[in-house]
């Protein structure tokens, strides 16, 4: 019989294997959007195009999102440069970090709630699976390689999730832990300031806290009933005195969040609030959807937008995962007594997220990365249920440690079967040509719909197409303002065109804006201005902004291929800007509170 290790060597070791756990990971990410990038055709998608444009303009906010993701994309392209996979970088890193406060905080979990006592294995085990199947989910493998709101916020949840339990933990043993509190008001912030999501976890916390409290004391109650009354007494004013510490820590974390918040509240409010607004008419049904069929109908879809939350939960978790239902099923029951304080935490700082998700698809549609991180929470309770299944099956008789390691190699094989698909699922359209070119040149080109690169490509060919006419028009006309009626065009042109000094405004038709751009360089032709515009466009000019010019001259017009199904094409206009606007204009083009949800993404065909 082994020796059990000291809890500080056992701690240690937990930690190395799951930091080495998560560098062959991000090592296999990184090698997967290196490949992915090497035929030089992607380029940024539309939103971390626009993330990097506001990154060179650093606020309190943007018309659609907080500040965290502007700032991330700054220190990112400052540090690894403004190609794409520098902008992309910094967020790549978040992901792997994530799965190490997640795998660091299910060792915690697993020790503090006695999984590891007697071998000092499970703790460890626990560790690493949650660390593994993180980063070997769909999220992680698929939405790991953007630069996304979601990847600060997923680092933020874990973080927060990883300190609340510590100071939990602190205060029990009759420490303050005030660092530990002011951290966590700090990343509470932070996570604010990354996506608005992230109050349904300050939610969860906050009805945790308050269980915890009641159901703590309650233990207590029952083990003071064989105390003398002097040892009553004391243990008394100990709870006394870490409910009191647990009161002064939350409000000061609570301080230091709102003082990250107040900045931004104020950008906002002298904004008009889009931020808010925008958020708001994300998660709303249009007017009139539904109606059009019967009441039958439009519950039944009402119904399945909000079950396919949960369902997208697990898919972004990994759909496999359903085969381990019956260990997470036993660490949830109650037969063998109260419901493990690990398992509490987690249920109560996610079912919020998970809630107001459902009741929000039952009003609109829902967007899968909306409750995001539902998935950490999903992936720490399966670890701690594996980690429970090893210490049964380790206390077990010698005969039965063969269907433990039969448990372990279905397991490794479903952690082995998410990578692998998350990494074919980036190179699929890379490794169809390589097909076409080396074994079958009849073979069917890969589906638009499997190429989750698609609306990257062929932008960045056609910029630089373009390039030419436009740098020569600049030069005979310097500082020309330069027009765009879509949001993807200024944002992804920005990005392509970085070294030149151009003058961009987003035409706008009157009413609420309809994207950053609109409500910051917004024109509608009714400014004070005589003189000349160019227009780079990626569709017809519409009808709107003819009406307010002479007739357009073509500079140039270039095309691009998308992949093998589409083409990206841009022309640049020159135009004179009529001095007068047409009868009724006026009235229709002023401008009002910002609000409105961003348009769609339109490649030129």
């Amino acid at each position: 019989m082994h020796p059990k290790p000291p809890p500080e060597h056992a701690g240690r070791a937990a930690s190395l294997t799951i930091v080495a756990v998560v560098l062959a990971f991000a090592a296999l990410r990184l090698a997967t959007l290196l490949l992915a990038l090497a035929d030089g055709g992607l380029g940024l998608h539309v939103d971390e195009a626009q993330y990097w444009h506001w990154s060179t303009a650093p606020a309190w906010g943007y018309y659609s999102k907080p500040p965290v993701i502007a700032v991330l994309l700054a220190g990112s392209t400052a540090v690894f440069g403004d190609d794409v996979l520098g902008v992309k970088a910094l967020a790549l890193i978040l992901y792997p970090l994530t799965a190490l406060v997640l795998g660091l905080l299910a060792a915690r979990m697993a020790r503090d709630a006695g999984l590891g006592t007697g071998t000092g294995r499970p703790d460890r085990q626990a560790g690493v699976m949650a660390a593994a199947l993180f980063m070997a989910s769909p999220l992680a493998a698929l939405l790991g390689l953007a630069a996304t709101t979601d990847a600060p916020l997923m680092l933020c949840w874990a973080l927060a999730t990883w300190l609340l339990w510590q100071v939990r933990q602190a205060n029990r043993a009759g420490h303050a832990a005030r660092v530990g509190w002011l951290l966590l008001g700090l990343v509470c912030g932070i996570g604010l300031l990354s996506k608005y999501s992230f109050a349904a976890w300050i939610l969860g916390a906050l009805a945790w806290l308050w269980l915890d409290r009641t159901g703590a004391d309650h233990d207590r109650d029952g083990d003071m009933d064989s105390l003398s009354d002097r040892d009553r007494d004391i243990a008394a004013e100990l709870q006394a005195q870490a409910r009191a510490d647990a009161l002064r820590g939350l409000l000061s974390a609570a301080g230091v969040t709102l003082a990250l918040l107040l900045p931004h509240l104020a950008w906002n409010a002298a904004m008009g609030w889009p931020t808010l607004h925008h958020t708001a008419e994300i998660t709303a049904v249009q007017p009139g959807e539904g109606l059009s069929t019967g009441w039958v109908q439009a519950t039944v879809a009402s119904l399945w937008r909000s079950l396919s939350v949960p369902i997208g939960a697990l898919l972004m978790a990994g759909p496999l995962l359903v085969l381990l239902a019956g260990p997470l099923r036993r660490l949830g029951s109650t037969r063998t007594g109260p419901i493990p304080a690990p398992v509490r935490c987690l249920l109560a700082l996610h079912l919020p997220l998970l809630v107001l998700g459902m009741l929000q698809a039952l009003r609109g549609e829902p967007q899968i990365n909306w409750v995001a991180p539902l998935v950490p929470g999903l992936i720490l309770l399966l670890a701690l249920a594996l980690a429970q299944t090893q210490t049964q099956a380790w206390t077990r008789t010698r005969a039965d440690r063969p269907v433990n390691r039969l448990a372990q190699g279905v397991l490794i094989g479903l952690i082995g079967v998410h990578t692998a698909v998350g990494t074919a699922i980036p190179l699929a359209q890379t490794l169809s040509q390589w097909w076409q070119e080396r074994v079958d040149p009849d073979a069917a080109n890969l589906p638009r719909r499997l190429d989750i690169w698609a609306r990257m490509r062929g932008w960045p060919e056609a910029f630089a197409e373009l390039r030419p006419s436009l740098v020569q028009t600049l030069e005979a006309q310097p500082d020309l303002p330069l027009l765009s009626t879509s949001r993807s065009v200024i944002a992804i042109g920005s990005h392509a065109w970085r070294d030149l000094p151009l003058r961009w405004r987003a035409w706008t038709e009157g009413g609420p804006p309809r994207s950053h751009y609109e409500m910051s360089v917004g024109w509608s032709g009714l400014q004070p201005h005589s003189g000349t515009v160019l227009i780079v466009a990626d569709a017809d000019l519409p009808a709107a902004l003819l009406a307010r010019l002479e007739t357009p001259e073509l500079l140039a017009r270039r095309s691009a291929p998308a992949g093998r199904h589409s083409t990206v094409t841009l022309a640049l206009w020159r135009a004179q800007v009529r001095a007068e606007p047409g009868p009724g204009e006026l009235a229709s083009n002023l401008g009002t509170t910002p609000s409105g949800s961003l348009p769609a993404w339109r490649s030129a065909r």
